[in-house]
């Protein structure tokens, strides 16, 4: 009988223990959003989107619109000169001994050239190797697209136009 119930109470651990694998499974593929800015995919880059955004007109680095997507699609720049800004190289949620980056692109779809601010005046953009002065816009031409990787070590875009 001794035999009977713990080959039967071996046999309930069991199948409790088969019960609860598929609800604590770990999944190795797929997409993490936990976070917006942290998405990835196994094998390939998957970046959020911001489609068909229009650049504020006369946008200052104050009141440009915010970039808060990886891909950022602008369908409307009315007026030469209206404006978008980065997003902030110093807000990661790093380690401060790791210089963290993060990477956007940005695409003016659009007949007028546009501008391109860093977050904040204590920010910069440099543009094919020449450093633009902190706070200073980035000018991206009619039906070009702009790829900006941020320093959070050097407060700074490093972007290519192309």
């Amino acid at each position: 009988m001794n035999r009977y119930l713990k080959s039967a109470l071996a046999g309930a651990a069991f199948g409790l223990a088969a019960m609860l694998v598929p609800a604590l499974a770990v999944t190795l593929l797929g997409r993490d959003t936990a976070n917006y800015r942290n998405i990835g995919q196994v094998g390939i880059a998957a970046t959020s989107t911001d489609n068909n955004v229009t650049a504020t007109p006369s946008g200052t680095i104050n009141t440009a619109y915010q970039v808060t997507q990886g891909f950022t699609y602008v369908g409307t720049v009315a007026t030469i000169g209206d404006a978008i800004k980065l997003p902030s190289t110093l807000t990661f949620f790093s380690p401060t001994n790791i210089d963290a980056s993060m990477t956007v692109y940005i695409t003016n779809h659009t007949a007028n050239s546009m501008n391109v601010f860093p977050f904040s005046a204590s920010e910069g953009i440099s543009n094919a190797g020449t450093a633009l002065a902190n706070g200073s816009a980035l000018a991206v031409a009619a039906h070009n697209s702009v790829q900006c990787t941020s320093s959070s070590a050097a407060a700074r875009w490093f972007c290519i136009i192309g």
